[in-house]
């Protein structure tokens, strides 16, 4: 069949829950959309990733994927899934809040991470809200527009990871997502 809207979407992003819990529900809605010309990027933890399922991804006709490798630690088997990832996916890159944890994990792993094949780091401020916020009591914090609540630490991991990509040349692109940045940008 003929996809139309009112008005046709350039993008669409697959963000709320974990996707590859179902990931095989995915693949008719993504194909559908790959065919009508829109760019579709879908976030994971990429715990439950497969060489199999990432395959059928790809096929289907999945853009991007980004992995949150701060919600597993920096996981060796989540690295191994971006490196997976990037065989049948055309952009395959992190995005994850900056934590001090992420940053310690990340640190370590860093070459590791780096020599994936993966194409950006897309680097993002924490956002509290009523579920996290009692973990960080007693940070200094600072309020965007829109009530997003950051932990100043945040920004200034950000802020180091730029630095440390333009300075090491890593072979990626890292990205400023913070609060301001997306504001900036309308989003």
């Amino acid at each position: 069949g003929r996809f139309s809207l009112q008005k046709k979407p350039t993008g669409i992003a697959y963000v709320y829950l974990e996707p590859f819990m179902e990931i095989e529900k995915y693949y008719g809605v993504i194909r559908h959309f790959h065919e009508a010309g829109v760019h579709q990027h879908m976030y994971t933890n990429g715990i439950p990733a497969t060489e199999e399922n990432l395959k059928a991804l790809g096929e289907a006709g999945r853009d991007e994927l980004r992995f949150n490798l701060g919600a597993s630690n920096c996981s060796d088997r989540v690295i191994e899934a971006m490196s997976i990832a990037k065989k049948d996916i055309p952009q395959v890159g992190i995005e994850t809040p900056m934590t001090r944890e992420f940053a310690d994990q990340f640190a370590q792993k860093k070459q590791k991470i780096l020599s994936t094949g993966i194409d950006f780091m897309n680097c993002a401020e924490l956002h509290l809200n009523e579920n996290n916020l009692p973990n960080y009591w007693g940070e200094n914090m600072y309020f965007c527009r829109m009530g997003y609540l950051s932990p100043v630490f945040s920004r200034d991991i950000s802020l180091q990871m730029l630095k440390s990509a333009a300075e090491e040349s890593w072979p990626i692109a890292v990205h400023d997502c913070s609060n301001h940045t997306k504001f900036a940008r309308d989003i």
